[in-house]
């Protein structure tokens, strides 16, 4: 029997696979070149942190589009192992990787989209996802501990 935890968890993560998938087919247009600027920006203010030093357009777009690999599947292997408890987290972990190179594979065999596909983007995507996959892990180790913890208590 499945709890109102996993039903909702697996329903996200199969919803959230979806929405991925349409993000790594997309051609690549100006949207989607200002939308990693802007994220860029968030995270920089337009600067290098340390040093103050103004950052060019193009600095903060790749930054972006970085910061964005990374948590491209971070959600997904997030939601599939607390809505799979049975499953183990680094099984979610090598999916991402999986996933991860068939994206980039995909925008290699379709040059017409307009992304360029780089190994470094599978390498983001895979750390995301084993971010994810841990975090989860770590949230079911902490709910394991609390219950055995409770149960010892009565």
């Amino acid at each position: 029997m499945l709890t109102r935890t996993q039903q909702v968890t697996r329903t996200l993560a199969c919803f959230y696979l979806i929405i991925a998938a349409v993000g790594v087919i997309v051609p690549m247009g100006t949207h989607i070149g200002t939308f990693k600027w802007r994220i860029g920006h968030l995270l920089t203010g337009g600067t290098i942190p340390i040093s103050a030093h103004q950052l060019s357009g193009d600095q903060v777009t790749i930054i972006g589009d970085h910061a964005l690999n990374v948590v491209m599947l971070l959600p997904l292997t997030l939601l599939a192992t607390l809505g799979w408890p049975q499953v183990r987290w680094w099984v979610w972990g090598m999916t991402a990787t999986i996933i991860g190179i068939c994206s980039e594979s995909a925008q290699f065999v379709f040059p017409e989209l307009g992304r360029r596909p780089l190994v470094s983007n599978a390498i983001e995507n895979a750390v995301g996802g084993w971010v994810g996959a841990g975090i989860a892990a770590y949230l079911h180790h902490l709910k394991q501990n609390l219950i055995k913890h409770s149960q010892e208590n009565r």
